[in-house]
């Protein structure tokens, strides 16, 4: 626990959840995740959009969508699509502007 006067910050390191409370009424809390790690979206983007799209979902289908997440998103070693040629890879296996802007567009229509 840490309480901090004007002009004070606190470092927490990358991803580190945390809790604030303001003990005035009036106040400037700012929160910033540095990463150097260039990305073509945020990163809070995918653990938004997997919420709204799989937290209502029933218990027995959640353990798919985990796997799919562990194989594709979190895998520590290998390329899942190694086996299959570039060109049948789909919008999971490429690259470049042209890929992010059909991305972004298929995301936002799932949003309308």
């Amino acid at each position: 626990m840490a309480e901090l006067g004007p002009g004070d910050a606190l470092y927490i390191p990358y991803a580190w959840w945390h809790h604030v409370e303001s003990l005035t009424a009036f106040n400037v809390l700012v929160n910033y995740w540095w990463n150097d790690t260039p990305l073509p979206l945020s990163s809070m983007d995918s653990p938004l959009h997997a919420t709204f799209a799989l937290r209502d979902l029933p218990p027995e289908q959640r353990p798919v969508w985990r796997a799919l997440f562990d194989y594709y998103a979190f895998r520590t070693s290998g390329d899942p699509l190694a086996h299959l040629p570039p060109t049948l890879r789909g919008l999971t296996g490429a690259q470049g502007a042209q890929a992010l802007q059909t991305v972004r567009a298929l995301l936002l229509r799932s949003l309308a």
